[in-house]
């Protein structure tokens, strides 16, 4: 099983002056982090029957893009940094059968 290695964290700043509600609503941002993943294919067939499959996809709530002339998927995600997260080994192991390889 793979785990998870790109994060990406956007506007961490927390303002100056803050009452409960942003404090609240910072920390819930914190909690909720977006991880994207790209994955390459042997084709555009098969990029395109692998974004199909996250559309319908069970496990997650996913957001695709084709990219590269086809050829490559990202998939995006926010999950909760609050417990494990399986997510990226799922997209993993789906990108696995249908032969696609994470690229960065």
């Amino acid at each position: 099983m793979l785990y998870c290695r790109s994060i990406s964290v956007k506007n961490l700043t927390k303002p100056a002056k803050s009452t409960n509600y942003e404090i609240n609503s910072f920390k819930l941002h914190l909690l909720n982090m977006k991880s994207e993943i790209r994955y390459r294919f042997q084709s555009g067939q098969v990029a395109n029957r692998f974004l199909n499959e996250l559309k319908h996809w069970p496990i997650a709530d996913v957001k695709t893009t084709l990219l590269n002339g086809g050829f490559d998927v990202k998939v995006s995600y926010y999950f909760d940094s609050a417990e494990f997260d399986y997510t990226c080994a799922e997209l993993d192991d789906l990108a696995a059968r249908h032969e696609g390889k994470e690229v960065t």
